[in-house]
C-alpha cells in the first residue's frame, strides 16, 4: 500500500477529502496512490496537508506490524495448512465427481464398469499427494534436516 493513501485512510479521508485540502484534482490524488510519478508541486501539496516531508511520502511505507511478527516458523506452519486444505478440497471434488460418473455409468452402461478407471487412476494420485502431505514430512523432519547440514 502507498504512504499516501495510508495516511490519507488514517486520517479518514476520502480522496475526494485529500483533493479538496491539497487543491489537487482526485484523478492526481488517484495517481499517486497507484504509484504514477507525479511532479514536486504535487509531493509539496501532499507533504503540506500530512505535515511530513516529502522523503517521508515518498519512501515505501513500513511493513505492517502483523506482517514482521511472521516467523519462518509460522510460514511453514500456514504453507502445511493450506497444503491440507487443498488435499481435503481435491478429495471432496473427488468423492462428489467420483460418484456422478457412478450414477452415469450405472445408468448409461450397467454391463462394464468403466468408472473404476476412473476411480483407480484418480485414486493414486490422491494418495500420492496424502502420502506427500502426511508420511513424507515425519521421514525428513527438522532432526533429519539438521544431520544432513552437519555432514
Amino acid at each position: 500500500m502507498n504512504s499516501v493513501k495510508i495516511l490519507r485512510e488514517k486520517n479518514g479521508w476520502t480522496q475526494e477529502t485529500l483533493a479538496e485540502l491539497t487543491g489537487l484534482s482526485i484523478r492526481t490524488i488517484y495517481r499517486v496512490e497507484k504509484g504514477d510519478c507525479v511532479g514536486l508541486e504535487t509531493w509539496a501539496a501532499l507533504a503540506a496537508v500530512f505535515q511530513v516531508s516529502i522523503t517521508t511520502l515518498q519512501q515505501p511505507p513500513v511493513e505492517d506490524e502483523v506482517h514482521s511478527m511472521i516467523t519462518p516458523e509460522i510460514k511453514t506452519a500456514l504453507k502445511k495448512v493450506r497444503r491440507i486444505r487443498d488435499f481435503y478440497i481435491q478429495l471432496s471434488i473427488y468423492v462428489v465427481i467420483n460418484l456422478l460418473l457412478f450414477l452415469i455409468n450405472l445408468i448409461v452402461t450397467p454391463d462394464y464398469w468403466w468408472v473404476i478407471w476412473v476411480i483407480v487412476g484418480w485414486g493414486i494420485g490422491i494418495l500420492i499427494k496424502a502420502f506427500r502431505i502426511w508420511v513424507v514430512p515425519m521421514w525428513f523432519d527438522d532432526e533429519w534436516e539438521r544431520e544432513k547440514v552437519e555432514q
